[in-house]
């Protein structure tokens, strides 16, 4: 079924509307293997806020993105990213950021399990997850600077 869903997912990637939502509900879990092998769990990230960018090598609006996260990064230190690799092998996932030079933490999503549990149905998704782990925001499409910065305001 995962399967089912990631190859669907990976042929909607970026029709998404962009269009922000705030539920307020306790993020789902997130945690797994990075890039590199380190283990990574959205829980050691509480009392910070955090993006959580869900992605893809195959996503063109991905790589738009991505530059937007690299700025967003550096401008704003106190806020935590993680990168998750909708239906990504390590090798892939850490080869489509490599040009990007991220320095957060990028957990491939091979079989879907993380990306399912966040209901992601089409890429990019960006959520912003509070100090408490409520999330807080969620965009489906491209989202820019400015979106980011006024979420952690």
């Amino acid at each position: 079924m995962a399967v089912v869903v990631a190859l669907v997912l990976l042929l909607t990637a970026g029709c998404g509307s962009g269009h922000p939502a705030a539920p307020a509900s306790l993020a789902p879990p997130l945690a797994g293997s990075q890039v590199g092998g380190a283990h990574y769990d959205l829980q050691q990230d509480r009392g910070h806020w955090v993006v959580v960018a869900f992605q893809a090598s195959t996503c063109a609006p991905c790589t738009k993105e991505l530059p937007v996260m690299v700025a967003f990064a550096a401008a704003h230190p106190e806020v935590r990213l993680v990168s998750v690799g909708l239906a990504e092998t390590p090798d892939d996932f850490s080869s489509f950021l490599a040009p990007f030079a991220i320095t957060w933490p990028a957990v491939p999503d091979r079989d879907g399990t993380i990306s399912e549990g966040w209901k992601v149905d089409s890429l990019p998704v960006t959520v912003m997850v509070d100090p408490e782990g409520q999330v807080r925001q969620r965009w489906t499409g491209v989202v820019d600077q400015a979106q980011l910065a006024a979420a952690v305001a």
